[in-house]
């Protein structure tokens, strides 16, 4: 996925770090996506996200775009999230999310990289925090949280739940689409940022159609 590199508005730190960051709730240690009974009542429930990639290949051919601060904030707060951002288009909500350690069992497999890059002897902070401040890149290894590059290495149960709750919030939602993709996660933040400087995001739609189609594919699903 291209990455922007458009001039943004000069944010503070923590605005663009957080973004939308669930860090002010407390997380149960115990919380765990992977627990063997939340598996077995899964087995019951009819799947909350990409529901109709798994009966026909699709399009992601959306006109509008929006980004939705009460789902994001919503989708922060869950546990095993340290923060979410949420784009509405005319059917679908798209979620990039940020994992932290919060939660068990909200992924298989490693992650993209998981660093929190080497001391700057001169100001005693880490270098790539001042290579990105004042970009879109809010996703980096600075920060140390987990992103993992492949959608379908994040749980089932832990998907399910995220769509379960940007359903309930808006049923108008005909499909929700998760990933926790490093870049997914700058694209998105750097839409977010437009919009909350009043820009409109119409000028992005074709770029937005083509990044998610790169993440999550057109094909029906196995």
């Amino acid at each position: 996925m291209t990455t922007l590199r458009r001039s943004i508005p000069l944010l503070s730190a923590c605005a663009l770090i957080l973004f939308t960051s669930g860090c002010t709730n407390t997380y149960p240690k115990e919380t765990n996506y992977g627990l063997v009974q939340q598996r077995k009542e899964s087995l019951n429930q009819s799947r909350a996200y990409q529901t109709e990639q798994q009966a026909k290949s699709i399009i992601h051919n959306n006109r509008t775009m929006a980004y939705d601060h009460n789902l994001s904030t919503q989708i922060a707060a869950m546990h095993g999230v340290m923060g979410a951002i949420v784009m509405r288009t005319e059917n679908n909500a798209y979620v990039a999310v940020m994992l932290d350690r919060s939660a068990a069992g909200t992924k298989s497999g490693g992650n993209e990289r998981f660093t929190r890059g080497p001391l700057d002897p001169k100001n005693n902070m880490p270098q790539p925090y001042y290579q990105n401040l004042y970009t879109n890149e809010l996703a980096t290894d600075f920060l140390g949280y987990d992103t993992v590059k492949d959608h379908r290495n994040l749980s089932h149960i832990f998907k399910q739940r995220i769509a379960e709750k940007i359903r309930a919030a808006d049923p108008q939602v005909h499909d929700v689409y998760i990933s926790a993709n490093r870049n997914f996660i700058n694209q998105l933040n750097s839409y977010k940022l437009y919009s909350t400087a009043g820009a409109s995001l119409q000028p992005y739609i074709g770029e937005f159609n083509k990044g998610v189609t790169q993440i999550f594919g057109t094909e029906k699903l196995p």
